[in-house]
């Protein structure tokens, strides 16, 4: 009987233990800087969170976040690996109300999660938009970042996110608060309108530059003047060949004729690389090349346009 009450003890005690899901969706993040960039690369409004769990947090960690329902599948889950490249994470998603469960599992503290959010209202030349903050972690220091479209004048928020700042890198005008701690269960919200004549993109107006000024002395750079013999060289020894040829092709003497040479056509292998090699993309911060497929740059982690 002693032993039946035990088993009965014990078995209460195991059903009032938080699960694991409960447990793991209450993850406590050291920092995490929300960017907000209104009609960026597409229409809607690009969200991205940049992520650091707190110490406490041990590795590897199941994650759960909460990104909106009306958002669809986020655009980008990933880690930042110890080389600081990107790295994109698996996840699943559970639908939660109006939210989107993402849980995916990282085995370093840096996380950055992208997604879309089509719920810009826009009225003639008017926008409006409301931003909302899960609330679902404890968050120790929470930074809010908002892009100004290009063409936007007259942009007002319900916080003071201060007067913006001119990046000099992009040309455009940042706005930004700091929040502070945050504790979990609580939902934020940030709402902001502006005036915008026209439907273009913030991205479509700007030019991959190089991550520094290109001069004669620019590693990889050659001086066309220094190939200037070589090439004088090069056409009068073409020129001497030509003539050799038609010398001998004049006395009677043909030469041999050589066995075609199969192959000729380029084989599949270049093909996929030269077609790659005209659709490329390149990062907007080092103008470096990017591979098929890439979210984020792999020399510099930003953010690949397009």
């Amino acid at each position: 009987m002693a032993l039946r009450w035990m088993l009965l003890i014990l078995l209460l005690v195991s059903l009032s233990l938080p699960s694991s899901a409960a447990a793991q969706s209450s993850v406590e993040f050291e920092t995490v800087q929300i960017a907000i960039w209104p009609e960026y690369d597409r229409p809607d409004v690009l969200v991205m969170y940049y992520i650091t769990l707190a110490d406490s947090v041990m590795l590897p960690a199941e994650v759960s976040f909460w990104i909106p329902k009306a958002a669809g599948s986020p655009h980008a889950v990933a880690m930042k690996d110890v080389d600081g490249a990107l790295v994109t994470l698996n996840y699943t998603t559970a639908q939660d109300g109006d939210w989107t469960r993402l849980t995916f599992t990282t085995p370093t503290p840096d996380i950055q999660i992208e997604y879309y959010d089509p719920r810009l209202n826009k009225s003639d030349g008017s926008r409006s938009f409301e931003y909302t903050w899960p609330g679902k972690n404890r968050v120790n220091n929470l930074l809010v970042q908002v892009q100004q479209p290009l063409t936007a004048t007259g942009i007002q928020f319900d916080h003071n996110l201060g007067s913006g700042v001119v990046n000099p890198t992009d040309g455009l005008t940042y706005y930004q608060t700091n929040v502070g701690a945050v504790q979990a269960g609580t939902e934020m919200r940030f709402s902001m309108t502006y005036q915008k004549p026209d439907d273009a993109l913030s991205a479509s107006q700007q030019q991959v530059q190089s991550s520094e000024p290109i001069t004669t002395e620019t590693q990889g750079r050659e001086n066309f003047s220094e190939w200037v013999p070589w090439i004088i060289a090069g056409a009068a020894g073409l020129l001497l060949m030509l003539g050799g040829v038609a010398y001998y092709w004049q006395s009677g003497r043909r030469p041999q004729p050589t066995r075609a040479r199969h192959g000729g056509s380029r084989r599949p292998e270049e093909t996929a690389e030269t077609s790659a090699q005209e659709g490329s993309v390149y990062c907007s911060q080092c103008g470096k090349r990017a591979a098929q497929g890439d979210v984020f740059c792999r020399t510099c982690g930003t953010r690949l346009r397009g």
